[in-house]
């Protein structure tokens, strides 16, 4: 039998699930507006090769009356890979809200909220659990 140095798919995928590295971190505000975009940032992880920076969109529709939700990821959008730990979303600009309203009523309301997650790509198909900076304010005006 021969022997190999590198994991195949499926042990990376497998390793990937059971032992996650470690996500990127950040000890300061990680989202600045000064430019009318949002610019993330987060501190660079040793051994990474790049990160992925995804934009989510959360659906959340809650019903007073009969007393219950409905709460989903339904766009799980990636951005940009780069090798920087900085990326700014000139796509999305600063809107100074972090929700986008479809209704609001006294007993039910449905609005969309956002996150950005980064996850660390390390060498060899291994990528590290994500950071989510939650709740940016980039929800347009109108949904």
């Amino acid at each position: 039998m021969g022997q190999s140095s590198a994991f195949g798919a499926s042990d990376i995928i497998t390793t990937n699930m059971m032992y996650q590295p470690y996500p990127v971190t950040t000890n300061f505000d990680p989202i600045n507006y000064t430019s009318g975009t949002p610019r993330i940032s987060w501190m660079p992880v040793a051994g990474a090769i790049s990160y992925t920076v995804k934009l989510i969109t959360i659906y959340n529709y809650y019903d007073y009356y009969e007393n219950w939700s409905n709460v989903f990821v339904i766009n799980d959008e990636v951005l940009i890979t780069t090798p920087s730990a900085v990326f700014e979303d000139v796509a999305h600009p600063y809107t100074g809200l972090q929700m986008c309203s479809q209704f609001n009523t006294n007993y039910s309301e449905l609005y969309y909220t956002y996150r950005y997650d980064i996850r660390v790509n390390y060498p060899g198909g291994v990528v590290g659990a994500p950071y989510s900076f939650q709740h940016p304010f980039i929800a347009p005006t109108s949904c």
